[in-house]
């Protein structure tokens, strides 16, 4: 039993960045992130092995309105291209059920179903059957009729279930580990949900702060943040005296090393600001709230345009260390959705 026979392939997803409210154009990233798949997760915890025979099936409780046509038209394997079985491919396995299940036309709601593993089977059901396995008595906790499984990264299947009761699912990642007498092992490993975006809102004239350093002016200053029409990305002359007085108006005629500088969002202004800004005030919410984060240097952040019109910033520590990398993605005016961009990646099934 080989879990990899007919693994669909999909062309990975073009990343094309069209003008938003932002300022300016942005540039093209330099290369476009590779598709995965819907609704990827990420590794929990190491993988464990688990057995299945050749013989093992699924096993599921039937629900009101069951019928063995629709379940084989859910775990029929196909050829179709759409991923939808063929009448006589759905026919093929409805026998092999009725075959597994008593030979009866009809289904009787909590009678436990069997799917076998059988030629006629999705791809899928080997995986769910092995993590169906590695649950044990606690498979007994969760819809299998509600499971899916996708092709997920490094030739991983990721199979999801959800609990009878409250919302919440399990998840796993399932790799074929090789052939073992009388059927084959899998290796599997807990997954957990992506990080979930966290809401920020802006005031209309919330600015960027950074720490001035020994050698700043107004003019690096203004060079870096202002806003440009240049197709290179650098303000001209004019551009960046324009933002200079901005700077100025708000900060004093002087900068000062340590001084504390505002960097506000006026209509010259980088679209990269807004970013930024939105990142800081995520920053900030997170350290109230608790959790330790290293103080960051803002003023040698980055930010590039990413994937699906989210932005993405790179900002490191004062002291060194790992940076924080996020994805910043505008919802509405002076509204944004944060979080880690590994998580938005995941999210969204990608892969950097």
């Amino acid at each position: 039993m080989n879990l990899f026979f007919a693994r669909p392939e999909a062309a990975p997803v073009r990343n094309v960045a069209s003008p938003s409210r932002f300022n300016a154009a942005p540039s093209a990233p330099a290369a476009p992130p590779v598709r995965l798949n819907a609704d990827s997760l990420t590794m929990a915890a190491a993988p464990a092995r688990v057995k299945v025979a050749d013989q093992d099936s699924l096993t599921l409780t039937a629900k009101a309105g069951d019928t063995y046509w629709g379940l084989a038209r859910r775990f029929a394997a196909t050829t179709r291209p759409d991923g939808v079985p063929s009448p006589t491919e759905i026919n093929a396995y409805v026998k092999d059920l009725q075959a597994a299940n008593g030979k009866s036309s009809t289904i009787r709601v909590g009678q436990a179903l069997v799917l076998p593993m059988t030629d006629h089977a999705t791809w899928k059901l080997p995986a769910m059957v092995a993590a169906q396995k590695h649950l044990g008595k606690k498979a007994a906790e969760f819809d299998w009729s509600q499971a899916d499984a996708q092709w997920g990264y490094a030739e991983s299947i990721e199979v999801t279930v959800p609990a009878l009761k409250g919302d919440r699912r399990q998840g796993f990642a399932i790799r074929e580990y090789g052939p073992t007498s009388g059927g084959s092992l899998y290796e599997i490993a807990p997954l957990k949900a992506p990080e979930a975006p966290r809401e920020v809102t802006l005031t209309s004239q919330q600015p960027l702060r950074i720490t001035a350093k020994a050698g700043d002016t107004y003019w690096g200053l203004a060079r870096r943040f202002a806003a440009t029409t240049r197709p290179d990305g650098v303000p001209s002359s004019s551009e960046i005296n324009a933002y200079v007085k901005d700077l100025q108006a708000v900060n004093g005629k002087y900068l000062k090393a340590g001084q504390t500088v505002t960097i506000p969002r006026t209509e010259r202004a980088t679209w990269k600001l807004e970013a930024l800004v939105a990142a800081q005030q995520d920053v900030e919410t997170r350290t109230k709230g608790g959790e330790k984060l290293p103080t960051f240097d803002w003023a040698r952040a980055e930010v590039k345009w990413g994937y699906a019109e989210a932005m993405e910033v790179t900002v490191s520590p004062l002291s060194g260390g790992m940076p924080e990398r996020l994805a910043v993605h505008a919802t509405g005016r002076d509204r944004y959705q944060v979080q880690s961009l590994a998580a938005y990646y995941a999210q969204n099934g990608l892969a950097e």
